[in-house]
């Protein structure tokens, strides 16, 4: 870590409990960040609801107890500006209109790209 660097604070949102386990490593393996894991985009709601604030927010697409987009217009409407990307396998047309703090759709196998986009996250907080 540079010493200009800011450690930050990420919400990864995730249905499948492996990833809540692997991506993480991946992030904390070349970016300092605490990563808070959460299983649904209506539990990412609710704590965003309750005072929960992040430096960044990824999230997965398709789960079964609230979207990415779910979570991505909650954010838009209540006018939260927290740096947001869809990590996921499915890119298709249906995926939400962008707002302005949206980054971005990063494949889940372009773990590179996700790990870039954090930093430069970083270099924006410091």
């Amino acid at each position: 870590m540079e010493l200009s660097e800011k450690l930050i604070n990420i919400l990864y949102v995730e249905d499948e409990e492996d990833l809540r386990e692997v991506i993480p490593a991946v992030i904390l393996k070349d970016v300092e960040a605490q990563v808070s894991t959460i299983a649904s985009g209506n539990l990412a709601i609710e704590a965003l609801k309750s005072g929960s604030k992040f430096d960044l927010i990824i999230s997965d697409y398709k789960m079964e107890d609230g979207s990415g987009a779910d979570l991505q217009q909650y954010m838009k409407k209540d006018g939260d500006p927290t740096p947001f990307i869809l990590f996921t396998n499915t890119i298709e047309p249906s995926l939400p209109e962008t707002s302005e703090n949206f980054l971005g759709i990063i494949e889940k196998r372009d773990w590179k790209g996700l790990v870039d986009l954090i930093k430069e996250v970083q270099s924006n907080n410091t």
